[in-house]
């Protein structure tokens, strides 16, 4: 990361400095920065034939993303305002809630991107109380070797089978069955992963490839 942009945002937060632009990041409350990086990822996985250019709300946009093919994944722990699996609006759209022993929120955003694998991790949720009225940070995992471990966390809590529940179109929730798949509590698997001798501890050149 650029040291003048993260010298840039201090300036905002203690002596109320603005900057027109932070190279990398993005800063809230700036919503229009948040949707422009949504709809430059939509635009890269849909025809742009299918995606409209009013302004929506984020909701909106995830529901336009479906209806334009992009698959999405969310991982919401409380109250969730989309509807997920309905068709005609947000077929491509699965929503599941993990509630566990440890309040935990990975805030991972992950973009196949047209190929181009993108990953940022972000302060807070997309709560509009973090959008509109406080002043959040997401900035992107440039390492190749973070880049891994940021994948592994979300491939372990999409694969959570003992605490996750699966977001109906109606508001519901019904567990998520292991069916063939051998049982896996994500947040003890993440605790195995990132103490001592798990796979995250890994020298520092690799992290840093």
């Amino acid at each position: 990361m650029d040291p003048v942009t993260v010298i840039a945002v201090a300036g905002h937060l203690t002596l109320s400095a603005s900057a027109s632009k932070y190279a990398g990041l993005v800063i809230a409350p700036a919503w229009d920065k948040l949707r422009k990086l949504l709809k430059q990822h939509l635009e890269k996985e849909s025809k742009p034939e299918d995606l409209q250019p009013e302004h929506l709300a984020i909701v909106d946009e995830l529901y336009e993303a479906s209806r334009a093919g992009v698959r999405i994944d969310l991982i919401v722990r409380g109250i969730c305002c989309l509807r997920p699996e309905v068709p005609g609006l947000s077929d491509d759209i699965r929503v599941m809630s993990i509630v566990d022993r440890f309040l935990e929120h990975a805030r991972i955003f992950y973009f196949e991107n047209g190929g181009e694998l993108e990953y940022l991790l972000a302060s807070a949720d997309w709560m509009p109380r973090n959008l509109d009225r406080r002043v959040e940070i997401a900035f992107p995992v440039l390492a190749l070797g973070l880049q891994a471990q940021v994948r592994e966390v979300l491939e372990i809590q999409l694969a959570d089978t003992v605490k996750a529940r699966r977001i109906l179109p109606d508001g519901t929730s019904v567990p998520i069955a292991a069916e063939s798949r051998p049982a896996l509590r994500s947040q003890e698997r993440l605790y195995e992963v990132t103490g001592a001798h798990g796979i995250f501890s890994q020298p520092s050149e690799t992290l840093h490839a």
